[in-house]
Parts: structure tokens; sequence; C-alpha cells
């Protein structure tokens, strides 16, 4: 076998990078064919109808047109058809996105309100079933950022850009994993926004919210931070009333530790 097979590689030129065999014994036909017996394309073009839909997709001309991505407004180049009157064909298929990545995120999608309406109701559905709440919330990578955080987010971040005020990451305290809601590294202070989960023993998880807590005010404490709590109900009752009283106590008051309850 192995003498056959060397012979046939010798035989074939030196720009093939692979041989074909099939289940038939006789090395005689293999040989003579060069190929597969099977060759699934060599079947194809052989039929006619094939043969003259292929030519016929290929008569057209191309032209290359830049499109916009649906979901993040980025310019991509694709090929349309133009048929003999100069007219350009556009398909349904026709690409949409920039990126597979890009066609499956949510990024930037627009639901109706009768679709948000629906997603909500199954949100809440599935919280409300213990199991499915415990598993979330036990997952190390569980991150959940309320309308009222992402709003006083912006609020600082925008407003004052010389503080450099920023959000994320995590802090590794006495083995035990904290993040900061909004913090600047220039004047060295944190502010925390408390929803419900930090009041309110939602399947069990005050307990580990009270303990990260904690830890943030004697890591704040350990590294000469200043602290700053306030909660979603007194946000909520007057967002502009709120944000005046936050930029009061940030900027004005310079107490350590601070709740706004």
């Amino acid at each position: 076998m192995c003498y056959k097979l060397a012979h046939i590689g010798r035989e074939f030129n030196s720009r093939h990078l692979h041989l074909r065999f099939t289940e038939s014994p006789d090395y005689d036909i293999i040989y003579n064919m060069g190929t597969s017996k099977g060759n699934f394309g060599r079947k194809m073009y052989s039929n006619p109808e094939y043969k003259k839909k292929i030519s016929k997709a290929n008569r057209y001309k191309r032209i290359s047109v830049n499109k916009k991505c649906i979901r993040c407004d980025i310019s991509f180049m694709l090929e349309r058809k133009v048929d003999k009157k100069n007219v350009i064909i556009i398909t349904k298929n026709e690409r949409k996105c920039c990126s597979l990545k890009c066609a499956k995120s949510n990024h930037n999608k627009q639901h109706t309100a009768k679709t948000k309406r629906k997603i909500s109701r199954i949100s809440k559905k599935l919280w409300l079933t213990e199991d499915y709440a415990k598993k979330v919330l036990s997952s190390k990578y569980s991150r959940y950022t309320s309308k009222g955080e992402i709003e006083v987010r912006k609020h600082f971040i925008e407003k004052y850009t010389n503080d450099e005020w920023t959000y994320g990451g995590t802090i590794r305290y006495k083995d035990i994993i904290i993040s900061r809601d909004l913090y600047s590294d220039k004047i060295k202070i944190c502010v925390e926004y408390d929803g419900i989960w930090h009041f309110k023993d939602i399947h069990g998880q005050l307990k580990d919210k009270k303990n990260k807590d904690r830890l943030l005010k004697k890591w704040c404490e350990e590294n000469k931070y200043r602290l700053i709590r306030i909660s979603d109900q007194i946000y909520q009752e007057n967002k502009k009333e709120a944000l005046k009283k936050l930029e009061k106590q940030v900027y004005k008051n310079k107490k350590e530790y601070i709740e706004l309850y």
C-alpha cells in the first residue's frame, strides 16, 4: 500500500496538496482518474441545468457599495449585482450588519412597546422563581445596573470631566471581590447607588450585600477615600433635587462617610 501511495505521489504534479481515495480496491481506476470516483463537484458541473444556472449568475456585473451597519453604524463594503439595464439588484437576504458578532448582539436594538411589555412580564416571572434567582445571584459574573445608577454616572462623568469620574472594575479585599458604582481616583471619592437589594432580603442575598458594603467602607477608610451612599428611593422621588444634594456632598462636605437615605 505504501509503495502504491508513493508511486501515485511521484506521478502527480508537486503543486497538489492532497490526494483523494475511494473505497474502491481497484488501484488502476484510482490511478487513471487522478481523483476520487465519487467527486460530487464533478457530478454537479456535469449537470446541464446546474451549469446553466451558474453561468447565468456569473453574467451579471458586480459593483462594490458602502453600507452602514444597522446595529453600530460602522460602514462596510459589499457587492451588488447589476443587470443588463444597469439596474442594481438588492436581494432580500442582503447582509445588514458589519459582522456576525454585531448581527447577534442586541446593541441599539429597538423593541416595540408591545415587545418591551412582553420581555418585562417574562423577566418578572423568572425572578419570582427562587431557583432561578439563586442561580443568577450566586454567579460570580453577575452584575446588575439600575437605570437610576446609569443616570447618576452619566451626570458626573459628563459634567465634571476634569475630575476623571469612572466606574467598573473590581477590588479584592480580604479575599472578597467588591466593586464601586462611581468613583474618582483624582479626588479620592466613591459614590454608591443603593437600590432595593441593599435594604430588602430578596432570595437571601441581603447578608452578602451588607457584608460587601461593610468591606467597601473599610477599604475606603484604609485608602483614604470618601464614601457617599445615595438610595434609589431618594433619587426617584426628585431626580434634579437628589443630584444637587449629591453634588453638594461630593464637593462641599468633607465628611468621610455620608448616607443620603
